[in-house]
């Protein structure tokens, strides 16, 4: 389980981004509980601005921890920008990574 949790956490290392931070984004997803979220609802949990949150989003994603699905407009027939998202756990074990 620990290795699991390192490699995952490697992932944001090797990106150069802030481990603490990265535990602190997964928590507020995981505090969500399936809801939908944006960018900035995180980033006013933790204290840091939203483009932040995005980029740290794109990070976790390239790295297989969560998938972003983003809301769509079936009018326009493409994704609504700037809307809610929703946030995928992809690994099973990422809620231990936050502990």
């Amino acid at each position: 389980m620990e290795e699991i949790i390192r490699l995952c956490l490697g992932e944001i290392t090797k990106s150069g981004k802030d481990e603490s931070l990265a535990r602190e984004i997964l928590s507020a997803i995981l505090e969500s509980k399936g809801s939908r979220l944006d960018y900035l609802t995180i980033a006013e949990r933790i204290g840091v601005s939203h483009i932040t949150v995005k980029d740290y989003l794109n990070v976790l994603e390239r790295g297989r921890l969560i998938y972003v699905l983003h809301a769509w407009d079936v009018s326009k027939k493409a994704h609504a920008i700037g809307r809610q998202k929703k946030i995928i756990f992809q690994n099973p074990f990422a809620s231990y990574i936050t502990s």
